[in-house]
């Protein structure tokens, strides 16, 4: 494990500091896509959207809504805060970098995704004491720009919840993967499985238990 001095922290933004579950099911719910009784899970509600007659536009409609204008209504992930403060007392530089547009593909000229994302992250104190710099924070318009801003970083140790991203290629190379999937039991060759902050939080500062992926 690396010395505190040498940890450089990197934080997928999507799905990984952002919980989408409720707000996507929410939205669907309101624009009666869905029954109300269906799961309150991303995943569950995309691929019942998806299914629709257009589906797919409409699915990404909805995701223009949830990454703008109504990402207000989305939640941190439980556990996202202590990890941050832990970073801190620790000395570790924290850098948030995301494969994220600045308009969604649905609304090209519509609702800047990227002052969407600082906001909500300004509004739920992850700006405050210490914790991420706004000027850490980096929105790349490929996957592979974003890898190529992890290794510009020296980032020690990365956490997404893409498996793409994390087996690609292209992922810097001294980087440990850290898979982020709180409902998945699976392993990925090469990286490290968490299903919880507190987990990720443990995996770096020594503060109990992880899963180990196959290597």
């Amino acid at each position: 494990m690396a010395s505190p001095v040498e940890r450089k922290v990197g934080l997928d933004f999507d799905n990984t500091i952002v919980s989408y579950d409720a707000l996507f099911h929410a939205l669907a719910v309101r624009k009666g896509l869905i029954d109300a009784s269906l799961p309150v899970d991303k995943a569950t509600v995309r691929d019942a959207v998806r299914a629709l007659s257009g589906g797919e536009k409409t699915w990404q409609a909805l995701q223009a809504v949830a990454y703008g204008s109504g990402i207000h209504e989305a939640r941190l992930f439980p556990g996202l805060v202590a990890f941050l403060d832990a970073c801190t007392a620790a000395d570790a530089p924290v850098f948030v970098v995301s494969h994220k547009t600045r308009y969604a593909a649905a609304d090209p000229r519509g609702v800047d995704l990227h002052g969407c994302a600082l906001g909500f992250m300004e509004r739920h104190g992850l700006f405050a004491h210490g914790r991420i710099n706004p000027a850490q924070v980096y929105f790349e318009p490929t996957r592979a720009a974003k890898l190529r801003r992890i290794h510009d970083l020296g980032c020690t140790h990365f956490v997404d919840d893409l498996p793409e991203v994390l087996l690609d290629d292209g992922f810097p190379r001294l980087t440990q993967r850290i898979f982020f999937s709180p409902a998945s039991t699976g392993l990925l060759p090469g990286t490290q499985l968490t299903q919880s902050w507190d987990e990720i939080r443990s995996l770096l500062f020594g503060t109990g238990a992880t899963r180990h992926a196959l290597s």
